[in-house]
């Protein structure tokens, strides 16, 4: 069960869409997995209509959404002003449209607090509907 949960979320690419799979993602991927309880979510959400802004995990029908920023200690796209800049605009615009987003680092995913904060939101009810 576990495994076929693991395949459908792994998408096969083509070798020109193939981005670095973050391993945070992915532990944050087995860790829902393996909760059996939790509802899949939807990889590289692309949430906006004319933007290609992606969101690494939603539940578009609960509106709830997670991004895992990895590489907080090295300078990649993100650490930079403009990379900065660039994801306050995108965080700002799926919050404006009525989703929950909720922003892990590296270490909150590792000792799983990421996934024990995501799994009280979805299980306890936190959105006014029986949930799964």
């Amino acid at each position: 069960m576990k495994k076929e949960k693991l395949e459908k979320l792994i998408k096969i690419k083509e070798p020109k869409e193939i981005k670095k799979e973050s391993s945070l993602e992915l532990l944050f991927l087995k860790q829902i997995t393996d909760n059996d309880v939790l509802p899949l979510p939807d990889r590289e959400y692309q949430f906006h209509p004319t933007r290609k802004w992606k969101i690494d995990f939603c539940w578009p029908r609960l509106k709830l959404a997670v991004e895992i920023e990895g590489g907080l200690w090295r300078h990649g796209r993100h650490n930079t002003p403009l990379g900065y800049i660039k994801d306050m605009e995108k965080y700002n615009e799926i919050t404006r449209m009525g989703y929950k987003l909720f922003r892990f680092s590296g270490e909150a995913v590792k000792n799983e607090s990421a996934i024990n904060f995501i799994k009280e939101i979805i299980l306890n009810n936190h959105y006014g509907e029986t949930i799964y």
